[in-house]
């Protein structure tokens, strides 16, 4: 997973797919071109506070470049991040016990 804070934006890249979060938005990107957009605050929130929860916990120190992550898959709440991003990428096609999109 790659990783950029820039402007009070949080821009991720896994698996080929853009995830750009702004303050009340999250857009998906697949090959530059507009895949799913997502106009909820409460999304955008959780998924940027659990990252940095996340990055916190583990010590990652990040700027504004690009950076990468590589988390172990034994926290509850990176397989909970994981979830998220590909609920967002999947337009959420399976229901989620904790939705993000819910305050």
């Amino acid at each position: 997973m790659a990783i950029r804070l820039k402007d009070k934006r949080v821009i991720v890249r896994s698996g080929g797919y853009e995830i750009r979060i702004d303050s009340n938005k999250v857009t998906v990107y697949k090959d530059g071109e507009v895949v799913h957009e997502y106009a909820n605050e409460c999304l955008a929130n959780n998924i940027t506070a659990l990252l940095m929860n996340v990055l916190a916990k583990y010590g990652v120190l990040y700027t504004d470049r690009w950076f990468t992550a590589s988390l172990p898959r034994s926290d509850k709440n990176i397989r909970k991040l994981q979830s998220w991003l590909l609920a967002v990428i999947s337009n959420f096609a399976v229901p989620l016990k904790h939705n993000p999109m819910i305050c």
